[in-house]
């Protein structure tokens, strides 16, 4: 019975954990736009202004699809269900692009976008394949400098469809890389203290389920003060679609 309720307060810490990292993301893009409104000459555009407003939209519509899938990660045995449907992974990556061009901008830093040879199209659950490209991307412009840039690339290999995203932050030592994709843990910095970074810590171990339950594989390269590059190769066509666990 302790066990149990052990258990039970630790999904609970980790769903609050999970809500508070998921909707973290839409609220910095809903609020960068915001600001690009209210600071900017856009409001004197009517294109400019609904563009803005579309993308607002999105924001909140991003939020609401996030609640319901961090409850749903943690009911009955923390087991997502995947619909998969043919999709367009490049799409996706412009989608996410533009709801962080506002933050990144803010901070300083430029997403740049590079699509390789082909449609890269994977069969995969649309919300699930976005949480993967959000959150790499929100990590990324975490730990990039201002001044810094952001490549993210699609495009397809022998094996299937890959996404990578490069960023020019302090890059990730070796004994971090190690655990990098594990819940609520945080790197070092130079000094040898964990980094103060706003998050959960719970982003790239969400990315990590994410796309293990499409079969595919996700890891980092990374050097310290030399950036990071984050890699994901999916399987092309139909995805060996399977359960895990976070």
């Amino acid at each position: 019975m302790t066990s149990r309720i052990q258990a039970l307060v630790e999904s609970k810490e980790d769903l609050m954990a999970t809500l508070s990292h998921e909707m973290r993301t839409p609220l910095g893009g809903l609020k960068g736009f915001l600001e690009y409104l209210v600071e900017s000459d856009a409001s004197d555009d009517p294109a400019e202004r609904r563009e803005a407003y579309r993308t607002m939209i999105e924001a909140v519509s991003q939020m609401e699809l996030s609640l319901g899938n961090a409850l749903q990660l943690f009911r009955s045995g923390a087991r997502a269900t995947l619909k998969p449907e043919r999709l367009a992974l490049g799409t996706i990556v412009d989608e996410v692009i533009r709801l962080f061009t506002p933050a990144a901008q803010s901070n300083g830093v430029r997403i740049v976008s590079r699509e390789s040879t082909g449609d890269a199209l994977v069969a995969a659950d649309r919300e699930l394949l976005r949480r993967v490209v959000v959150n790499l991307i929100a990590n990324a412009i975490h730990y990039t400098p201002s001044g810094g840039t952001i490549v993210v690339t699609v495009g397809e290999d022998e094996g299937g469809v890959a996404l990578s995203v490069a960023d020019d932050g302090p890059g990730i030592s070796e004994e971090d890389r190690g655990r990098i994709f594990d819940k609520f843990y945080r790197g070092k910095d130079q000094s040898g203290r964990r980094r103060r970074i706003a998050g959960s810590g719970l982003g790239l171990a969400i990315a990590k389920q994410a796309v293990e339950l499409h079969g595919g594989k996700i890891w980092v390269e990374s050097e310290l003060s030399k950036g990071s590059t984050f890699r994901v190769a999916l399987p092309r066509g139909e995805a060996k679609l399977g359960a895990a666990k976070l």
